[in-house]
């Protein structure tokens, strides 16, 4: 059957009913139409879609015959309210037209139309979904060490959302799961899986993975340390390596050393709090807490100078004792003797008159060391003498020092038994050996070096107005 197209001017009767011009199809007779005609078209024929299957925004090519007057080409909609889901085609000629896939369609007739709704019959046509793809997650099985960043699981669907289902052993502490964002917080075993459900373009994906969580290897060090026996512990500390901190692991450093603890090395020891460990490797390296010994002083009081009259007379000392606690030991030459030490309390035997030197000492143990040795001069006149010359006894000799005051009172020192003095005119010098003889008296009227000629060890006071001065020299 041909199709024609005209343009009809009516008029009925003896009435002019004057239509707007209009184009329209008629299916009659051509006898029986008053007009002009203007052109003719055959009926478009399909014979084949190329691929007859596709996924949306795929172009496919409709082939067939007197195409070029098709207009639509209508897929079947998913949506209730729509029955088709137009598309744009491209015309390429009589015998090809090139179609985009829609999205938002299923399987079907499709409906081709064309110039004043010429129907074509229709042809079918299977649709393709899309596959969904999950990211974030592999399937099989999947080693993690504690400590590994968070994740987050998504689909390529705008359509769907990715559903997760977890499980772990132990059930609890394995992984947490804030909406879609997976977080490891122990150590063990973990089933995650992704899915997304069918929709109108795409297929329906569900992805299992398998965590296995392994601790994480760290390895901590304590410190070490140095302290004085006596001294309290100091903050104990240590580092760690590896991607953790001592807090997070729950580290805790300490030793069994104590502040009276013996002088020794004594071992930091590693423990750990709570069940956080668990989840770490962990290698440990102890360090340790050195104690040495600790410094003591004596404390020994002045001694007044003693007047003895024609008897033995006896002196008590107080108050000689030494920082660590330990027992202070008396050294006396000269014209005294030790009568008793007890505690703290020294009685003197004093039996003529001279000078008295007395050292206190303690020699330190396991602990201490040794204190410095601390002499006291103790000056013995009768009670009788007429002398106003007095020593000043406060001064504090260290055996390991030559010198009191701020200068040196002999030079040089030690010496060969010449040296000089540095004293006043008119001062007097008074030079007593260890056993409390004087071995020279003298005014220094002409400064001049003095001569001794045995070895040993001397005392060198030196009188000037009512101030005296004390050294010790030494005579190699």
């Amino acid at each position: 059957m041909k199709i024609v197209l005209y343009n009809l001017d009516f008029r009925f009767s003896n009435r002019y009913f004057i239509f707007p011009l209009f184009s329209f199809l008629l299916l009659v007779p051509k006898s029986k139409i008053y007009g002009s005609e203007l052109k003719t078209y055959n009926q478009p024929v399909i014979t084949d879609i190329l691929p007859n299957s596709a996924q949306a925004g795929s172009i496919i090519s409709v082939l067939g015959t007197d195409l070029g007057t098709i207009l639509n080409v209508d897929f079947p909609s998913v949506f209730v309210n729509q029955v088709n889901a137009t598309t744009s085609i491209s015309v390429m000629g009589e015998n090809l037209i090139l179609v985009k896939i829609p999205s938002y369609i299923k399987s079907g007739l499709l409906t081709i139309s064309g110039i004043s709704q010429i129907a074509v019959s229709p042809i079918s046509f299977n649709y393709l979904k899309k596959a969904q793809t999950i990211i974030g997650i592999n399937e099989g099985t999947t080693a993690l060490q504690f400590g590994a960043a968070a994740f987050t699981i998504t689909g390529n669907n705008v359509e769907n959302n990715v559903v997760i289902n977890a499980s772990s052993t132990p059930s609890q502490g394995v992984i947490s799961i804030v909406g879609n964002t997976i977080k490891i917080i122990g150590i063990g075993s973990a089933s995650i899986t992704g899915s997304m459900a069918i929709s109108p373009n795409y297929e329906a994906v569900n992805i299992t993975s398998y965590l296995e969580i392994e601790p994480l290897p760290v390895t901590i060090t304590s410190f070490n340390y140095s302290k004085i026996y006596g001294i309290e512990n100091p903050p104990i500390t240590g580092s760690i390596l590896g991607a953790a901190s001592l807090a997070s692991v729950g580290v805790v450093f300490y030793t069994n050393a104590t502040t009276l603890s013996s002088v020794g090395d004594y071992p930091i020891l590693i423990s750990f709090l709570g069940e956080s460990a668990s989840n770490y490797d962990i290698t440990t390296i102890a360090g340790n807490i050195t104690i040495t010994k600790s410094n003591q002083t004596i404390s020994f009081p002045s001694i007044p100078n003693y007047k003895l009259g024609n008897s033995v007379g006896y002196l008590s000392v107080f108050g000689i004792k030494s920082s660590s606690g330990l027992p202070v030991e008396l050294e006396i030459k000269g014209k005294a003797r030790l009568q008793s030490f007890e505690g703290e309390v020294a009685v003197l035997q004093i039996d003529s008159l001279g000078i008295v030197s007395i050292s206190g000492s303690q020699s330190g143990n396991e602990n201490f060391n040794a204190a410095p040795v601390v002499l006291r001069l103790l000056e013995i006149t009768s009670s009788i003498s007429d002398t106003n010359e007095t020593i000043d006894t406060s001064k504090t000799l260290a055996l390991t020092h030559f010198n009191i005051g701020e200068r040196a009172l002999a030079y040089p020192n030690p010496s060969n038994g010449n040296f000089h003095v540095d004293a006043a005119i008119n001062s007097t010098i008074k030079i007593i050996n260890t056993l409390g003889d004087v071995e020279l008296i003298a005014v220094n009227k002409n400064p001049q070096p003095i001569l001794i000629h045995n070895k040993g060890i001397y005392f060198l006071i030196i009188s000037s107005g009512n101030s005296q001065r004390v050294a010790k020299v030494a005579i190699e």
